[in-house]
Protein backbone atom coordinates (compact mmCIF):
# COMPACT_ATOMS: atom_id res chain seq x y z
CA UNK A 1 0.00 0.00 0.00
CA UNK A 2 1.40 3.28 -1.12
CA UNK A 3 2.26 5.84 2.00
CA UNK A 4 -0.49 8.72 1.83
CA UNK A 5 0.40 12.02 0.74
CA UNK A 6 1.31 14.65 3.70
CA UNK A 7 -1.62 17.29 4.15
CA UNK A 8 1.20 19.32 5.14
CA UNK A 9 5.14 19.68 4.41
CA UNK A 10 7.53 21.87 7.03
CA UNK A 11 10.23 22.80 4.66
CA UNK A 12 13.62 25.01 5.96
CA UNK A 13 14.82 26.89 3.14
CA UNK A 14 18.66 27.79 4.34
CA UNK A 15 19.99 30.29 1.77
CA UNK A 16 22.03 33.41 2.36
CA UNK A 17 20.26 35.58 -0.61
CA UNK A 18 16.58 36.18 0.08
CA UNK A 19 15.59 36.64 -2.95
CA UNK A 20 16.43 33.63 -3.67
CA UNK A 21 14.19 32.18 -0.88
CA UNK A 22 11.29 34.29 -1.96
CA UNK A 23 11.48 32.85 -5.00
CA UNK A 24 11.36 28.94 -4.11
CA UNK A 25 8.46 29.91 -1.39
CA UNK A 26 6.57 31.23 -3.91
CA UNK A 27 7.11 28.19 -6.01
CA UNK A 28 5.82 26.30 -3.40
CA UNK A 29 2.91 27.88 -2.15
CA UNK A 30 1.71 27.62 -5.65
CA UNK A 31 1.25 23.79 -5.29
CA UNK A 32 -2.15 22.07 -5.73
CA UNK A 33 -1.91 18.90 -3.65
CA UNK A 34 0.04 20.08 -0.60
CA UNK A 35 0.28 22.82 1.65
CA UNK A 36 3.96 24.05 2.57
CA UNK A 37 5.14 25.63 5.88
CA UNK A 38 8.26 27.21 5.02
CA UNK A 39 10.52 28.64 7.20
CA UNK A 40 13.86 30.76 6.55
CA UNK A 41 17.79 31.18 7.68
CA UNK A 42 20.35 32.50 6.07
CA UNK A 43 23.60 30.62 7.70
CA UNK A 44 24.01 27.08 9.06
CA UNK A 45 24.38 28.12 13.11
CA UNK A 46 20.93 28.95 12.73
CA UNK A 47 20.18 26.02 10.47
CA UNK A 48 21.82 23.55 13.38
CA UNK A 49 19.84 25.22 15.94
CA UNK A 50 16.38 24.96 13.95
CA UNK A 51 16.73 21.73 13.17
CA UNK A 52 17.85 20.49 16.78
CA UNK A 53 14.06 22.06 17.97
CA UNK A 54 13.05 19.41 15.09
CA UNK A 55 9.52 19.66 13.27
CA UNK A 56 11.27 19.97 9.77
CA UNK A 57 9.99 17.57 7.15
CA UNK A 58 12.45 18.43 4.38
CA UNK A 59 15.32 20.84 3.91
CA UNK A 60 16.53 22.87 0.78
CA UNK A 61 19.77 24.01 1.20
CA UNK A 62 21.52 26.20 -1.19
CA UNK A 63 25.21 24.77 -2.16
CA UNK A 64 27.02 28.55 -2.01
CA UNK A 65 26.45 30.41 1.20
CA UNK A 66 29.84 32.20 1.30
CA UNK A 67 32.45 30.14 2.97
CA UNK A 68 29.78 27.47 3.54
CA UNK A 69 29.29 24.47 1.42
CA UNK A 70 25.25 23.59 2.11
CA UNK A 71 26.47 19.85 1.85
CA UNK A 72 28.09 20.91 5.93
CA UNK A 73 24.63 20.38 7.09
CA UNK A 74 24.72 16.50 6.34
CA UNK A 75 27.97 16.22 8.26
CA UNK A 76 26.86 18.54 10.94
CA UNK A 77 27.76 16.32 14.59
CA UNK A 78 25.03 18.49 16.39
CA UNK A 79 22.36 17.60 14.05
CA UNK A 80 20.87 14.18 14.91
CA UNK A 81 21.85 11.36 12.09
CA UNK A 82 18.07 10.80 11.42
CA UNK A 83 17.82 14.16 9.98
CA UNK A 84 15.29 15.56 8.09
CA UNK A 85 16.02 14.99 4.02
CA UNK A 86 18.09 17.16 2.10
CA UNK A 87 17.60 18.44 -1.12
CA UNK A 88 20.45 20.28 -2.46
CA UNK A 89 19.81 23.87 -4.60
CA UNK A 90 22.51 25.65 -7.04
CA UNK A 91 22.75 28.26 -9.50
CA UNK A 92 24.03 25.93 -12.42
CA UNK A 93 23.62 22.70 -13.38
CA UNK A 94 27.51 21.17 -12.18
CA UNK A 95 27.91 17.60 -13.01
CA UNK A 96 30.72 17.53 -9.85
CA UNK A 97 28.33 19.42 -7.52
CA UNK A 98 25.61 16.23 -8.11
CA UNK A 99 28.11 13.54 -7.32
CA UNK A 100 29.32 15.45 -4.56
CA UNK A 101 25.71 15.76 -3.13
CA UNK A 102 24.99 11.86 -3.90
CA UNK A 103 28.34 10.84 -2.31
CA UNK A 104 27.46 13.27 1.06
CA UNK A 105 24.05 11.55 1.03
CA UNK A 106 21.44 14.40 -0.48
CA UNK A 107 17.83 13.20 -1.42
CA UNK A 108 18.29 15.15 -4.29
CA UNK A 109 19.80 18.04 -6.45
CA UNK A 110 18.15 20.58 -8.61
CA UNK A 111 19.22 23.35 -10.38
CA UNK A 112 17.96 27.28 -9.77
CA UNK A 113 17.86 28.16 -13.21
CA UNK A 114 15.89 25.56 -14.99
CA UNK A 115 13.50 24.81 -11.25
CA UNK A 116 9.63 25.06 -11.78
CA UNK A 117 6.64 24.92 -9.04
CA UNK A 118 5.90 21.50 -10.53
CA UNK A 119 9.30 19.60 -10.14
CA UNK A 120 10.08 21.21 -7.29
CA UNK A 121 6.70 20.52 -5.79
CA UNK A 122 6.82 16.84 -6.37
CA UNK A 123 10.50 16.17 -5.75
CA UNK A 124 9.96 17.44 -2.35
CA UNK A 125 7.17 15.66 -1.84
CA UNK A 126 8.21 12.11 -3.04
CA UNK A 127 11.24 12.67 -0.82
CA UNK A 128 9.24 13.14 2.00
CA UNK A 129 7.01 9.97 1.52
CA UNK A 130 10.46 7.34 1.11
CA UNK A 131 12.12 9.55 3.89
CA UNK A 132 9.17 8.52 6.15
CA UNK A 133 8.51 4.92 4.48
CA UNK A 134 12.13 4.88 5.58
CA UNK A 135 11.79 5.68 8.75
CA UNK A 136 8.77 3.57 9.40
CA UNK A 137 10.86 0.42 8.13
CA UNK A 138 13.35 1.43 10.67
CA UNK A 139 11.07 1.98 13.68
CA UNK A 140 9.64 -1.94 12.88
CA UNK A 141 13.10 -3.39 12.51
CA UNK A 142 13.57 -2.30 16.27
CA UNK A 143 10.28 -3.20 17.24
CA UNK A 144 10.73 -6.65 15.69
CA UNK A 145 14.61 -6.66 16.72
CA UNK A 146 12.99 -6.68 20.40
CA UNK A 147 10.61 -8.96 20.16
CA UNK A 148 12.74 -11.64 18.59
CA UNK A 149 15.47 -11.09 21.56
CA UNK A 150 13.02 -11.86 23.91
CA UNK A 151 9.96 -13.73 22.09
CA UNK A 152 10.18 -17.29 20.50
CA UNK A 153 9.20 -15.56 17.53
CA UNK A 154 10.58 -15.12 13.82
CA UNK A 155 9.92 -12.99 10.72
CA UNK A 156 10.50 -13.69 7.65
CA UNK A 157 9.49 -11.37 4.36
CA UNK A 158 8.85 -13.28 0.84
CA UNK A 159 8.83 -11.59 -2.65
CA UNK A 160 5.82 -11.73 -5.14
CA UNK A 161 7.02 -15.10 -6.18
CA UNK A 162 7.19 -16.51 -2.47
CA UNK A 163 11.55 -16.44 -2.10
CA UNK A 164 12.67 -15.55 1.01
CA UNK A 165 14.44 -11.76 0.64
CA UNK A 166 14.74 -11.25 4.74
CA UNK A 167 14.24 -12.37 8.14
CA UNK A 168 14.50 -11.94 11.85
CA UNK A 169 16.70 -13.99 13.68
CA UNK A 170 19.69 -16.25 13.08
CA UNK A 171 18.17 -19.12 12.68
CA UNK A 172 14.45 -20.90 12.06
CA UNK A 173 14.02 -23.81 14.41
CA UNK A 174 11.48 -25.61 12.69
CA UNK A 175 13.56 -26.24 9.82
CA UNK A 176 16.77 -27.20 11.81
CA UNK A 177 18.96 -25.60 9.72
CA UNK A 178 20.88 -21.71 9.34
CA UNK A 179 18.59 -19.27 7.61
CA UNK A 180 21.49 -18.65 5.34
CA UNK A 181 21.06 -22.00 3.85
CA UNK A 182 17.15 -21.28 2.24
CA UNK A 183 17.83 -17.25 1.27
CA UNK A 184 17.05 -16.63 -1.84
CA UNK A 185 14.84 -20.06 -2.05
CA UNK A 186 10.59 -19.99 -2.81
CA UNK A 187 9.50 -21.27 0.65
CA UNK A 188 7.13 -23.34 -0.20
CA UNK A 189 9.84 -25.68 -1.99
CA UNK A 190 11.47 -25.93 1.54
CA UNK A 191 8.05 -26.51 3.61
CA UNK A 192 5.06 -27.79 0.96
CA UNK A 193 3.29 -27.13 3.33
CA UNK A 194 2.97 -23.74 3.47
CA UNK A 195 1.91 -23.25 -0.04
CA UNK A 196 -1.51 -22.74 0.25
CA UNK A 197 -1.05 -20.14 3.11
CA UNK A 198 1.54 -18.31 1.21
CA UNK A 199 -0.75 -18.37 -1.98
CA UNK A 200 -3.72 -16.71 0.14
CA UNK A 201 -1.30 -13.91 1.55
CA UNK A 202 -0.30 -13.38 -2.09
CA UNK A 203 -3.90 -12.91 -2.61
CA UNK A 204 -4.38 -10.41 0.05
CA UNK A 205 -6.03 -12.62 3.07
CA UNK A 206 -4.40 -13.25 5.93
CA UNK A 207 -3.59 -17.70 6.72
CA UNK A 208 -3.14 -18.92 10.28
CA UNK A 209 -1.19 -22.11 10.79
CA UNK A 210 -0.53 -24.29 13.66
CA UNK A 211 2.33 -26.76 12.56
CA UNK A 212 4.14 -29.30 13.95
CA UNK A 213 7.71 -30.27 13.11
CA UNK A 214 8.95 -33.68 14.12
CA UNK A 215 12.16 -33.98 15.78
CA UNK A 216 11.99 -30.79 18.26
CA UNK A 217 15.02 -29.49 19.45
CA UNK A 218 15.31 -32.27 23.10
CA UNK A 219 13.88 -35.30 20.95
CA UNK A 220 11.49 -35.81 23.54
CA UNK A 221 7.95 -33.87 21.44
CA UNK A 222 7.65 -32.51 18.28
CA UNK A 223 7.91 -28.36 17.81
CA UNK A 224 4.79 -26.65 17.40
CA UNK A 225 4.92 -23.10 16.01
CA UNK A 226 1.61 -20.70 14.95
CA UNK A 227 2.74 -19.35 11.87
CA UNK A 228 1.17 -16.50 10.24
CA UNK A 229 0.99 -15.72 6.78
CA UNK A 230 0.04 -11.65 5.82
CA UNK A 231 -0.05 -9.88 2.75
CA UNK A 232 3.17 -7.06 2.27
CA UNK A 233 1.30 -3.63 2.76
CA UNK A 234 3.18 -2.25 0.32
CA UNK A 235 1.67 -4.63 -2.42
CA UNK A 236 3.34 -6.30 -4.90
CA UNK A 237 2.43 -9.92 -3.82
CA UNK A 238 4.67 -9.78 -0.94
CA UNK A 239 4.59 -11.84 2.25
CA UNK A 240 5.19 -11.20 5.80
CA UNK A 241 5.82 -14.80 7.44
CA UNK A 242 5.16 -14.42 11.78
CA UNK A 243 6.65 -17.75 13.53
CA UNK A 244 6.11 -18.11 17.27
CA UNK A 245 6.97 -21.16 18.46
CA UNK A 246 4.64 -23.10 21.04
CA UNK A 247 6.38 -26.43 22.04
CA UNK A 248 4.94 -25.96 25.81
CA UNK A 249 1.23 -26.75 24.35
CA UNK A 250 2.59 -29.71 22.45
CA UNK A 251 4.80 -31.11 26.15
CA UNK A 252 1.44 -30.40 28.23
CA UNK A 253 -0.60 -32.20 25.48
CA UNK A 254 1.93 -34.96 25.34
CA UNK A 255 2.20 -35.16 29.70
CA UNK A 256 -1.82 -35.54 29.51
CA UNK A 257 -2.41 -31.91 30.75
CA UNK A 258 -4.92 -29.69 29.89
CA UNK A 259 -3.97 -26.94 27.53
CA UNK A 260 -5.05 -23.44 27.74
CA UNK A 261 -6.59 -23.85 24.45
CA UNK A 262 -6.79 -27.23 22.09
CA UNK A 263 -4.34 -27.47 19.50
CA UNK A 264 -5.29 -26.54 15.65
CA UNK A 265 -4.97 -30.18 13.79
CA UNK A 266 -2.07 -30.87 12.38
CA UNK A 267 -1.82 -29.08 8.58
CA UNK A 268 -4.88 -27.12 9.59
CA UNK A 269 -5.45 -23.32 7.64
CA UNK A 270 -7.25 -20.69 8.94
CA UNK A 271 -8.14 -17.77 6.33
CA UNK A 272 -9.74 -14.31 7.46
CA UNK A 273 -10.62 -12.66 4.67
CA UNK A 274 -9.06 -9.09 5.65
CA UNK A 275 -7.80 -8.14 2.27
CA UNK A 276 -5.19 -5.73 2.55
CA UNK A 277 -6.13 -2.51 0.70
CA UNK A 278 -4.38 -2.02 -2.66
Amino acid sequence: MASREPQQIRVLIVDDDENDFILVKRLLEGSPIVHYKVEWVSNMESARQRLIQEGIDAILVDYRMGSSNGLDILRDPWISREHPPVILLTGRDDPEVDKEAMEAGASDYLSKTTLSARQLDRVIRYTVRDHYAQEMARQSNRLLDGLTSYLPLSVAWLDGKGILKDWKGNKFPWLGMPITKIHGSPLADIVPEFKNSIMEAQSGNVASFEWISHGGPDGQVPSVFEITFLPEPRGGGGVIVLMMEVTQKARAVAQGETPKRPPCQHGRTFTHHARSPR
